[in-house]
């Protein structure tokens, strides 16, 4: 009787670990998770416009008591903290779409895009910063009853510096809105048409100052679908290059005999 077989120790087992499929978590890739931040931003941005409420002119207010009543409210500081929170994370969802972007062959056009974004948005929150942290004071001192402060609040507004950095941020900003969007429609792993949305968000989003939320909310809702898109186009990149890794073919070494 034969005995039974048994393995030597000396000769090693090939184990097949099974392939898992398993999906990509956010934190998994930095990139992916900045590039939520356009979405992000953009719920961010309607909210804040609509807590704040329309932007007016102070020169061309009728009731200046209630314009100064408005500026010293809390929801109108409250708005405008929204909006600033929702471009600084503009600002970190444009640097992610940038170094995803970089990778292709448009990495000097993307590398344009962000230096242009980045200025128009710094200078767009400078902006911002003075309506939320310099109006309130001067409409708390219209109430109580200083003639003055009308003349200053609306100076500050029609002021040189201020009339340059909106229209500098806003030039800039949609300038690197440009040259984004081009990557983005010759990217083969992105989506086509979320090149085209990001272009048009860009001048609707810079409408910030004016009587009416329209162009603020529309502007925000094409940042809203190009910021799914892309997120949803970077996912499905990962996980096909994940696939390509998991059925690639195994190198076998050879064996010293």
């Amino acid at each position: 009787m034969e005995a039974p077989l048994h393995p030597r120790p000396d000769v090693p087992q090939s184990a097949v670990s099974p392939v898992r499929h398993s999906h990509p978590r956010v934190v998994d890739n930095p990139i992916r998770a900045g590039i939520l931040c356009l979405p992000i931003s953009a719920v961010l941005f309607v909210a804040g416009a609509i807590v704040r409420g329309p932007f007016y002119n102070p020169e061309f207010t009728g009731d200046t008591l209630w314009f100064a009543d408005s500026v010293a409210s809390r929801a109108y500081s409250v708005g405008w903290l929204i909006v600033l929170g929702a471009m600084t994370l503009l600002m970190f969802g444009v640097l992610a779409l940038t170094m995803d972007l970089a990778h292709g062959r448009g990495r000097a056009r993307a590398l344009l895009g962000l230096c242009l974004s980045i200025a128009g948005l710094a200078l767009s929150l400078a902006v911002a910063g003075s309506f939320v942290f310099g109006w309130p004071s001067l409409a708390e001192r219209i109430l109580s009853g200083d003639p003055a402060a009308v003349t200053v609040l609306v100076a500050s507004y029609n002021g040189t510096p201020l009339r340059l950095a909106g229209i500098a941020g806003s030039a800039l900003y949609i300038g690197g809105a440009l040259p984004i969007a081009t990557v983005i429609w010759e990217s083969r792993s992105l989506p086509r048409w979320a090149g085209l949305l990001y272009l048009i968000h860009a001048p609707l989003l810079c409408i910030t100052a004016t009587t009416t939320l329209a162009f603020e909310h529309l502007g925000a809702f094409f940042l809203l679908l190009a910021g799914i898109a892309l997120s949803w186009g970077v996912r499905h990149e990962e996980e096909v290059v994940r696939h390509l890794e998991h059925h690639a073919p195994l190198q076998e070494t050879p064996s010293l005999r």
